[in-house]
Order: C-alpha cells, then structure tokens, then sequence
C-alpha cells in the first residue's frame, strides 16, 4: 500500500488553469459588485481610490493604474470611467509641467508659459 501510495501522480494537464483563472476573476468582480448596491456605487468608489492613489504617488507613476483602468473599462464601458481617464491624463500633465518648471530653475529670470494655463510665470 505504501508503494502504491508514493507512485501517485494526478494528471495536471487534465485540468483547465487558465479557464479558472478567468472566472475567479470575474465572480470576484461578480461579489465586489454585489457588495455594492448599483455598478454606479461601485464606479463611483473605483473613482475615490483612485484619487487617493494618485494623491500619494510621489513619482507620477501611473502606469499601474493605467492598466487597471483599462481593464475596468472592458467591463463597464468607457462612459462609467471617464472620470477615472481625466484623473489620468491630469496627472500626465502635471509631470509634463513640473519637469518643465524643474527645468528651467537653473534660470531664475526666465519668464515660463505654462501650456496648462496661460499666465506668463515667473520666479
């Protein structure tokens, strides 16, 4: 019995990963929704988290995010998450401004135009 006992070996092919992967993700998806009382509760949370997130990164690093978003939006449309995409894109930009103010703070007296609003700025 022993032998027998040691011999054993299931057949992993058999079993289908992939496929269960992809529906604990959506039944996790599924419960999450169902926690909340509408899809616009929950979209409405996905927006505060993400704020809060891009609040406190320090590094502008949205990647992550960016992907996270994307994948949301193939579940409940672009629409619902627009917000979530100007979140984003005001982030960019706000990269793309302070590099440029860092940038020029070798030269004191050099008037900035800021693409984002339109006074001339100085410092």
């Amino acid at each position: 019995m022993l032998l027998l006992v040691s011999l054993f070996c299931p057949f992993f092919f058999e079993a289908d990963i992939v496929d269960y992967r992809k529906t604990t993700s959506g039944d996790i998806v599924s419960m999450l929704l169902n926690i909340y009382d509408t899809k616009e509760v929950f979209v409405k949370e996905l927006q505060v988290i993400l704020a809060e997130r891009l609040l406190a990164s320090k590094d502008y690093d949205v990647e992550r995010e960016t992907r996270n978003v994307e994948m949301i939006k193939s579940r409940f449309g672009e629409a619902n998450i627009q917000s979530c995409d100007v979140m984003l894109k005001d982030i960019v930009e706000s990269k793309r401004v302070d590099r440029l103010i860092h940038s020029r703070a070798e030269n004191v007296s050099t008037p900035l135009l800021c693409a984002a609003c339109p006074l001339l700025l100085t410092y």
